[in-house]
């Protein structure tokens, strides 16, 4: 997640939509006031410029304090700070009003189908986690991905932009064209590694499998129009 006051930005950071190429693309526009949020120890080396102030407390007492304490309590202190995929509520009441509608405020989006499997090849590997898509599939919808969650308020999309992974480029350009930053760069891929099949996602699904996603993924395939 980064807050560019230079530009006058808000990148929420989605899951599965190569978000750490974005950011990485992000760090290197922003400026010594700006909030940007930690990555992997690997990726904080070669980044552009450090993680930088993240740090938050909120105001005790506050909505975002209660929901700390009483909800997160049992996870990472990162909860009480700017953190990777923090909802747009939060960021919302952090800021506050003034720069929430007086910034751009973006992310991106993908097809479900194309998204867990994926998140799948991320995860792995790692201990707890399935040896097989179908045993992934299996903790479906408890273990759902929460991009809709973090974009949205009230069930309808808290941002001006979200933008397409399939497109992810050129939405990344017309989203800082808005901010009225003319970039050409181009994408650095990060995270890569974790894939190892090139199949095309539709060969990783039956019927049964599909419907489990479309159901389980209902709002942003219906919102985006999203097909198999």
């Amino acid at each position: 997640m980064i807050i560019s006051h230079k530009h006058k930005f808000i990148f929420l950071r989605t899951q599965k939509t190569a978000g750490t190429s974005v950011a990485s693309a992000l760090r290197a526009l922003c400026g010594p006031h700006d909030i940007v949020t930690p990555e992997s120890e690997e990726e904080e080396l070669n980044a552009a410029i450090p993680a930088q102030h993240y740090e938050y407390d909120p105001k005790i007492l506050s909505r975002d304090w209660l929901y700390w304490v009483w909800v997160r309590r049992k996870t990472s202190s990162e909860k009480r700070n700017y953190y990777t995929h923090i909802p747009a509520w939060r960021v919302r009441l952090r800021v506050g009003e003034n720069v929430w509608n007086d910034y751009f405020k973006f992310c991106f989006e993908r097809n479900p189908w194309d998204r867990e499997v994926s998140l799948f090849y991320y995860r792995r590997g790692r201990p707890r986690f399935a040896d097989s898509f179908a045993d992934h599939l299996a903790a479906l919808p408890k273990r759902r991905m929460r991009n809709w969650e973090i974009y949205t308020q009230r069930n309808r999309p808290a941002v001006d932009f979200i933008g397409r992974y399939e497109n992810l480029e050129m939405d990344l350009k017309l989203a800082l064209q808005e901010c009225g930053i003319d970039w050409a760069g181009e994408l650095p891929r990060a995270k890569g590694k974790f894939r190892t099949d090139s199949r095309g996602y539709r060969e990783f699904y039956d019927d049964s499998s599909r419907d489990l996603i479309a159901r389980t993924y209902r709002r942003e395939i219906e919102y985006f129009g999203y097909e198999f």
